[in-house]
């Protein structure tokens, strides 16, 4: 469960980022095709892994955008 509690909060972490910082956003939509991450909410237990599902599924732009 540990490793999975990590997980989650580094995903957390990662979209709390993202939406925080205009520069992130705006570049993250160029490289995954103006796609929207679901926006978690503290108390919603599904939106936290279809958060992750989506930075799942848009790995490979992420690393494109990060590289």
């Amino acid at each position: 469960m540990a490793r999975v509690k990590r997980t989650i909060q580094k995903g957390i972490n990662l979209v709390g980022y993202i939406y925080n910082h205009s520069f992130a956003l705006n570049t993250m939509r160029r490289f995954t095709n103006k796609s929207e991450f679901v926006r978690y909410g503290v108390t919603r237990f599904v939106t936290t892994f279809l958060a992750l599902q989506r930075l799942h599924t848009k790995k490979n732009n992420f690393i494109k955008m990060l590289n």
